[in-house]
Protein backbone atom coordinates (compact mmCIF):
# COMPACT_ATOMS: atom_id res chain seq x y z
CA UNK A 1 0.00 0.00 0.00
CA UNK A 2 1.38 3.37 -1.00
CA UNK A 3 1.74 5.99 1.72
CA UNK A 4 -0.05 9.30 1.35
CA UNK A 5 1.81 12.56 0.68
CA UNK A 6 2.03 13.58 4.35
CA UNK A 7 3.49 10.20 5.33
CA UNK A 8 5.97 10.28 2.44
CA UNK A 9 7.13 13.77 3.41
CA UNK A 10 7.99 12.40 6.89
CA UNK A 11 10.39 9.83 5.40
CA UNK A 12 14.02 9.89 6.54
CA UNK A 13 16.33 12.26 4.66
CA UNK A 14 19.64 11.21 3.23
CA UNK A 15 22.72 13.39 3.50
CA UNK A 16 22.82 16.01 0.72
CA UNK A 17 25.97 14.53 -0.84
CA UNK A 18 25.24 10.81 -0.34
CA UNK A 19 24.92 9.96 -4.04
CA UNK A 20 25.99 6.30 -4.02
CA UNK A 21 22.63 4.75 -3.14
CA UNK A 22 20.51 3.06 -5.80
CA UNK A 23 16.73 2.96 -5.87
CA UNK A 24 14.10 0.83 -7.61
CA UNK A 25 11.82 3.81 -8.27
CA UNK A 26 11.69 7.55 -7.73
CA UNK A 27 8.68 9.42 -6.37
CA UNK A 28 8.05 13.11 -6.98
CA UNK A 29 5.93 14.83 -4.33
CA UNK A 30 5.17 18.58 -4.43
CA UNK A 31 5.61 19.63 -0.81
CA UNK A 32 3.60 22.86 -0.87
CA UNK A 33 6.43 25.21 0.09
CA UNK A 34 7.87 27.93 -2.11
CA UNK A 35 11.50 27.93 -3.20
CA UNK A 36 13.39 31.24 -3.46
CA UNK A 37 12.99 30.93 -7.25
CA UNK A 38 9.23 31.27 -6.89
CA UNK A 39 8.60 27.65 -7.87
CA UNK A 40 7.46 24.92 -5.47
CA UNK A 41 9.84 22.52 -3.74
CA UNK A 42 9.60 18.95 -5.01
CA UNK A 43 10.46 16.09 -2.68
CA UNK A 44 12.50 13.56 -4.67
CA UNK A 45 12.04 10.27 -2.83
CA UNK A 46 14.03 7.12 -3.54
CA UNK A 47 12.12 3.85 -3.18
CA UNK A 48 13.74 0.51 -2.43
CA UNK A 49 11.63 -2.63 -2.78
CA UNK A 50 12.20 -6.19 -1.70
CA UNK A 51 12.25 -8.84 -4.43
CA UNK A 52 8.54 -9.64 -3.97
CA UNK A 53 7.46 -5.96 -3.93
CA UNK A 54 5.91 -6.53 -0.48
CA UNK A 55 8.14 -4.21 1.53
CA UNK A 56 9.16 -0.71 0.48
CA UNK A 57 11.47 1.81 2.12
CA UNK A 58 11.41 5.52 1.32
CA UNK A 59 14.18 8.09 1.57
CA UNK A 60 13.96 11.78 0.76
CA UNK A 61 16.94 12.50 -1.48
CA UNK A 62 16.39 16.19 -2.21
CA UNK A 63 13.96 19.14 -2.18
CA UNK A 64 14.79 20.91 -5.46
CA UNK A 65 12.72 23.30 -7.51
CA UNK A 66 14.23 21.93 -10.73
CA UNK A 67 14.98 18.37 -11.91
CA UNK A 68 17.09 17.07 -14.80
CA UNK A 69 16.50 13.49 -15.89
CA UNK A 70 19.32 11.47 -17.44
CA UNK A 71 17.32 8.59 -18.84
CA UNK A 72 18.68 6.53 -21.75
CA UNK A 73 16.57 5.23 -24.61
CA UNK A 74 16.86 1.93 -26.44
CA UNK A 75 17.39 2.23 -30.19
CA UNK A 76 16.41 -0.67 -32.44
CA UNK A 77 15.65 -1.53 -36.05
CA UNK A 78 17.99 -2.12 -38.97
CA UNK A 79 19.13 1.51 -38.90
CA UNK A 80 18.21 2.32 -35.27
CA UNK A 81 15.18 4.13 -36.64
CA UNK A 82 12.99 3.22 -33.65
CA UNK A 83 13.37 4.18 -30.03
CA UNK A 84 11.94 2.84 -26.81
CA UNK A 85 12.01 4.82 -23.55
CA UNK A 86 13.48 2.82 -20.68
CA UNK A 87 11.89 4.93 -17.94
CA UNK A 88 8.18 5.50 -17.58
CA UNK A 89 6.06 7.66 -15.29
CA UNK A 90 2.75 6.98 -13.63
CA UNK A 91 0.75 8.61 -10.86
CA UNK A 92 -0.62 6.94 -7.73
CA UNK A 93 -4.35 7.44 -7.23
CA UNK A 94 -5.69 9.15 -5.17
CA UNK A 95 -2.40 10.41 -3.66
CA UNK A 96 -1.32 12.29 -6.79
CA UNK A 97 2.28 11.13 -6.32
CA UNK A 98 4.27 10.77 -9.55
CA UNK A 99 6.51 7.74 -9.95
CA UNK A 100 9.42 7.10 -12.31
CA UNK A 101 9.95 3.38 -12.87
CA UNK A 102 11.82 1.04 -15.21
CA UNK A 103 13.80 -2.16 -15.29
CA UNK A 104 16.96 -0.94 -13.68
CA UNK A 105 18.22 1.34 -10.93
CA UNK A 106 17.95 5.07 -10.24
CA UNK A 107 20.48 7.35 -8.58
CA UNK A 108 19.93 10.90 -7.38
CA UNK A 109 22.65 13.54 -7.55
CA UNK A 110 23.61 16.00 -4.82
CA UNK A 111 20.70 17.71 -3.10
CA UNK A 112 21.05 21.22 -4.49
CA UNK A 113 18.50 23.70 -5.85
CA UNK A 114 18.57 21.67 -9.05
CA UNK A 115 18.95 17.90 -8.84
CA UNK A 116 19.88 15.23 -11.39
CA UNK A 117 18.19 11.83 -11.57
CA UNK A 118 20.07 9.04 -13.36
CA UNK A 119 18.87 5.66 -14.61
CA UNK A 120 20.93 2.57 -15.38
CA UNK A 121 19.01 -0.23 -17.14
CA UNK A 122 19.41 -3.76 -15.86
CA UNK A 123 21.86 -5.81 -17.79
CA UNK A 124 20.37 -8.41 -20.13
CA UNK A 125 21.28 -11.98 -19.25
Amino acid sequence: MMKNKKELLKSPRREWNDTDKEYDAILLVPDGTKHDSGYMHIAVIGVTRDKDFNDMTFEICAYPDDISCHFPIQLFGDKNEFSLPLVRMDCYYPQGVLQYHGRGKFKVGMALSSVDIYFTPEKKQ
